[in-house]
């Protein structure tokens, strides 16, 4: 299980990429991080939050 500072970290990344002023692209590059973790994190979110169909993460 991530850290609490991870899940922070990433739930922040999330939330700037929901805006979607940013592109991912340009969040991924500006944080260090790859493009794909983003992509993958927004998606669970989306699945956890019920604005996209398929299973939860629960």
């Amino acid at each position: 299980m991530p850290k609490a500072s991870q899940m922070v970290f990433r739930d922040d990344v999330v939330a700037i990429a929901l805006k979607r002023e940013v592109s991912i692209a340009h969040i991924a590059k500006d944080l260090g991080i790859s493009q794909s973790d983003v992509q993958r994190w927004v998606k669970i979110a989306e699945l956890d939050g019920g604005r996209r169909p398929g299973v939860t993460s629960s």
